[in-house]
């Protein structure tokens, strides 16, 4: 697609800017193509991010749906996509429930760890909570798992003042 003959896309030469960093949600993805960086010309040395997925388990879990996002094809696509990768968590939206989320969420970590092949991939984990003491116990049940890096993960912007 193109506008005054520029690509809307924004890591073409034909683009109004090139930019070397994008992010995808690997559902959004997995719905256009297995390999998405292929498909959509995306460049070698540009630096792909995929999130797994968990605002769309918590969404489904809010509308009171079965989760639409599995944990194994979600890392399988991230890992032929991303450069890095988020691991699938199942964040706090709402009313959900903290202990359910992380027990969920620790399942997937499990997965991730034993069952990643692409370690060139990096493989971040999330790190959630709404409150000091449930980031504390997140940080605490998560941090045993060999990821690359962390992220921060909340429906509201309490950690910025909680991490501040």
């Amino acid at each position: 697609m193109q506008f005054g003959g520029h690509d809307y896309k924004w890591w073409t030469a034909n683009s109004f800017f090139q930019y070397r960093y994008a992010l995808i949600s690997a559902p959004i993805g997995m719905k256009n193509a297995i390999f998405w960086r292929d498909e959509v010309g995306y460049p070698s040395d540009g630096i792909l991010l995929t999130d797994s997925g968990g605002f769309q388990i918590a969404s489904d879990s809010r509308k009171g749906k079965p989760a639409t996002v599995l944990p194994r094809p979600s890392l399988r696509w991230q890992e032929r996509n991303a450069d890095i990768a988020f691991n699938l968590d199942v964040p706090l939206v709402n009313d959900s429930d903290f202990d359910i989320n992380l027990q969920k969420s620790l399942k997937n970590y499990a997965l991730f760890t034993k069952e990643r092949e692409n370690h060139e991939m990096k493989l971040y984990n999330v790190l959630h909570g709404n409150t000091l003491q449930q980031f504390e116990k997140w940080l605490a049940s998560t941090r045993s798992f060999e990821f690359d890096g962390w992220a921060i993960g909340s429906g509201s912007n309490i950690y910025t003042k909680l991490l501040a």
